[in-house]
Parts: structure tokens; sequence; C-alpha cells
């Protein structure tokens, strides 16, 4: 009877799978003569979900597996949400002595309190005695697209954390300029410093510290400052954050007459950011009854990428049409990378250029690699000579972009 943990990979016909197919530990992942290419997204994945294997097919990572003793539903929870805002791997095995849970990546997780099984979330549960042969073929279905085929209600690609993050963040985008005289351009930087401060607040750049004492008002998130406060008090709090952060990162995203923009924002305004900050899905106007579902620990930072292409196909949908400005999914792009760079064995001594650079995905994903490489080879570095030396890798791989910090182009940085 199938009540060992250690056989499960037996059942799931994996023994005979090895790296760069198949991990089966971290250090797998890590490993200094022939890494994955998405080493830096697999060992943030293992470490945050707690993994004991990933399976890849041509190098991408496509089912997650995790051993517990049992399925506690708020565990679950947690990891199914973790596997949907990573966006990367569109399956997660929670295995158990007797069964095998299923989980989607594509499908919106669950709220607190509610049952993970429900809307799509939980795809398929097998016993590992009475299925053992559908267990037995379930990676090679996997692997030919049989199971997606089979359970396709589960893997609605409408449902992937970038595309519904875009999607709300479209029609926040809508409501905003609906409201009072707001030019299009003040509503995208608007929303853009929101979801890059929502990163430095899930990434614990900016903490509770941090934010009390630019706004002196106790705040964990960045609802905290907009929740429970008339609108002006909260519109000022929003604004004296995004100035004390223009001046701590000297970013062009933060740039702007910052006082001119503030006076505005009005409160149907600030409301519509609430809802947002929320997880209210403005789209069909329902409300989440305070449920937030993104995480941005865990989104990858190229989905920026596709917002900057939503606000500029908003701004001038004929120049998009015209130079063929559209949003490339992070997925897509990583493969593109792959054929591109296949067989290179470093990153470190070449110099990249993407002529068609729109929103920097694909420069991003190749510094991804070359970051991965040189952390490897420089396992001992502190922060310190961390960052400085990426950013002088920068400077030589990526020269046109720095070329753009100051030109024309600095929005694609």
């Amino acid at each position: 009877m199938a009540t060992s943990h250690e056989n499960w990979r037996e059942q799931l016909g994996l023994t005979g799978r090895r790296p760069s197919e198949f991990f089966s530990s971290h250090e797998e992942i890590d490993r200094d003569d022939d890494p994955p290419p998405q080493a830096h997204v697999m060992r943030r994945a293992w470490v945050d979900m707690g993994l004991d294997g990933i399976l890849c097919f041509d190098g991408i990572p496509v089912v997650y597996f995790k051993e517990v003793e049992e399925i506690d539903d708020d565990e679950a929870r947690e990891l199914q949400r973790k596997l949907w805002n990573q966006g990367i791997a569109p399956l997660l095995l929670l295995i158990t002595p007797w069964h095998v849970h299923v989980y989607s990546g594509l499908a919106l997780p669950a709220k607190e309190g509610e049952p993970v099984s429900g809307k799509k979330r939980l795809v398929d549960t097998i016993d590992r005695v009475s299925d053992a042969l559908e267990l037995r073929d379930l990676a090679r279905s996997v692997e030919f697209g049989d199971f997606f085929k089979k359970h396709a209600d589960s893997f609605n690609p409408k449902h992937r954390v970038d595309r519904h993050l875009l999607s709300n963040l479209d029609a926040a985008r809508g409501k905003l300029q609906a409201e009072g005289e707001l030019k299009e351009s003040v509503v995208h930087a608007l929303l853009g410093r929101i979801v890059f401060t929502c990163y430095l607040i899930d990434r614990e750049i900016v903490n509770e510290e941090y934010l009390g004492s630019v706004t002196g008002w106790e705040a964990k998130r960045l609802l905290d400052l907009l929740e429970g406060r008339p609108a002006r008090d909260a519109r000022d709090s929003l604004y004296e954050l995004f100035a004390q952060l223009r001046d701590d990162f000297n970013g062009d995203l933060f740039e702007g007459a910052l006082e001119a923009e503030k006076l505005l924002i009005e409160e149907p305004h600030i409301d519509i950011i609430r809802r947002f900050l929320r997880g209210d899905d403005l789209v069909r106007g329902q409300m989440s009854l305070g449920f937030w579902a993104y995480d941005f620990s865990v989104i990858p930072i190229e989905t920026i990428s596709g917002i900057y292409e939503l606000f500029l196909g908003a701004e001038d949908e004929d120049a998009r049409r015209k130079s063929g400005a559209y949003y490339t999914p992070r997925f897509l792009a990583e493969v593109v990378i792959d054929l591109a760079l296949l067989g290179w064995k470093t990153f470190l001594d070449k110099r990249f250029l993407d002529p068609a650079c729109g929103s920097g995905i694909f420069l991003v994903g190749i510094f991804n690699r070359l970051a991965e490489e040189w952390r490897r080879k420089n396992r001992k570095a502190e922060n310190d000579e961390r960052a400085a030396s990426l950013i002088q890798g920068l400077r030589t791989t990526f020269p046109w972009v720095f070329w753009g910090f100051h030109g024309k182009y600095n929005r694609i940085i």
C-alpha cells in the first residue's frame, strides 16, 4: 500500500528523470555546472512554498510538488495563492500518504475562509492506491497537453495573474479618467506609482516604520494610508509618500509636478484607488469584501512591462499599432530568450541589444540570468558588493539602456 512519502516519485514515473528535467532538491537548482535557465524563479518558489520537487519541460517549470501529512485548507489556500501570483508553473501537486491533490495556477485564488477546492482551483484528487495507473500517466499527460485539455475550465488564460492585474488596472484607469479632468498621462503616472509602491512594500524594501515616518500614519500596506480617513487626508499622505520615494529612489516614475497633480485628486479618485487596492473586481463592479489577491513579493517584476504597454496603447492606439508595441507575456519572452541563447555557457562577458525594446521585458529576462550567474560565481559577496557589481554589469552589458536613462527612451527602464 502506498503509505510512504518516499515512493511518490516512483508512482509518478519520475525516478528516471534528472536535472534539467526533474529537480528533487534545492541544491540541484543551485548547481554551478549546468543551472536551469529559470533558476532564479525556481529557487524562489522552492523556498517560498517549501517544495519537494519541480518538473520542467524544455527548461520551463510546469509542475511543483510538495509533500504534506494531510491537506490543511488554510495551507493549501496560501500555496495556491502563491502559485497563482508567481504565474510560472501551472500545476501544484500536494502529496499526502494516500492522495495527490492537483491545483491550478491559472485559477483565481480563494478569499480568506473560502474553500480552496472551489472555482476550479482543485483540478483533481487522485487516490494513490486505487488510481495508481492514472497517477503513473499524469506526468506524460501533462507533458503532451492532454491533462490541460481534459480540465480546460481550470486553466483559463484570462485568469492568469498578469492578465487579471492588467484588466483591473485598465478598469481603474477608465474610472479615474471618467471622474473630473484628469489627463491620461496623470492617471497612468498615478497608477504606475501605486503598483511600484506595492512592489516596494511587499518586497520589504519599504516597511511599516518607513511608511509611518513619512506619513505620520500607522500602515503596513498602501491601502492602510487610505482607509478610514477623509479623502483629503488620504490623498495628502499618498503624495507625501510619493515625494519621499522620489527622493530616496531617484526614479523618473515619481517625477513630475506632484504638488500640482495632488490638487487634481478628489474624493472619487481616492475611492477608486481604495477599491483597486482592496481587490474589488473593477471590471464587473463586484466587491471583494477586503480580499487583495495580489502578492507583489511573488509577482515577477516583468509584469510591469505589461502595465507600460497597456498605458502606451491607451495613450496612442494608432502609434502602438504602427510600431507593433504589444504586451509580450513573461513566459513567451522566456521561450524566445531560451531559443536565442541556446548553448550559451556564460552571460557575463557579453553585450546585448534589443532594437525593438518596448517595455524591456527581454532585457529584464536576460539580466535575471546574468545576475543568477554572477550570484553563483560570487556566493560569499555582501549585498553592497553584489549591488555595485550588478550595476556595473548593466552598464557594460546593456549600454544602450543606460544611455536611455537620460534620453527619450527612459520609460523602458
